[in-house]
């Protein structure tokens, strides 16, 4: 039942692309290039509704590839227990899709510095996507040495053993 009410607004649009096309270089007075203008209209027309997907997933690539890094402090190897540090996700403002911000740090318990950051994005993409594909879909992006970083300096293992270091306080 779904996919017939998309087919039908997706025809609606069509028809309501196609009339406007036609209206328009009539509405400028545009006598000598009518059909080019009709078809450029039809097509400016037809992507606008995903116009602020496109763009907005061309940001969302560009930002995910400008913080493709793992921070890795200069003492790691010297952490014997850690800990994750409770960083809210934040929305960032200036990109035409929604997009929020996840901060990753981990501390060495035993100095309570960082040493080990990186930043996660999300984003839900466009309007369309957003409302009315009903997807509810999330699209992520992380620093692609994530992995090889977290095995690297044992993370598991870390935080296993703050674990531990809070639990011995506990009792």
């Amino acid at each position: 039942m779904i996919g017939l009410l998309a087919l039908a607004g997706i025809g609606l649009w069509i028809t309501v692309v196609i009339r406007l096309s036609k209206l328009f270089p009539a509405w400028l007075g545009i006598v000598k290039f009518r059909s080019m203008l009709s078809v450029a209209t039809f097509f400016i027309l037809g992507i606008l509704p995903f116009a602020d997907d496109i763009v907005g997933k061309w940001q969302f690539r560009r930002l995910c590839a400008q913080n493709d890094f793992v921070t890795l402090s200069a003492d790691w190897n010297s952490v014997k227990r850690a800990v994750s540090e409770e960083i809210p996700t934040l929305g960032l403002d200036g990109y035409v899709i929604p997009i929020s911000v996840q901060k990753v740090s981990y501390l060495d318990l035993d100095t309570q510095k960082q040493f080990l950051t990186f930043k996660a994005f999300h984003t839900k993409g466009g309007f369309l996507e957003r409302h009315l594909y009903g997807m509810d879909g999330l699209t992520s992006c992380w620093p692609k040495k994530t992995n090889e970083t977290w095995a690297l300096v044992k993370i598991n293992d870390l935080i296993r053993a703050g674990e531990n270091a809070s639990k011995s306080k506990g009792q």
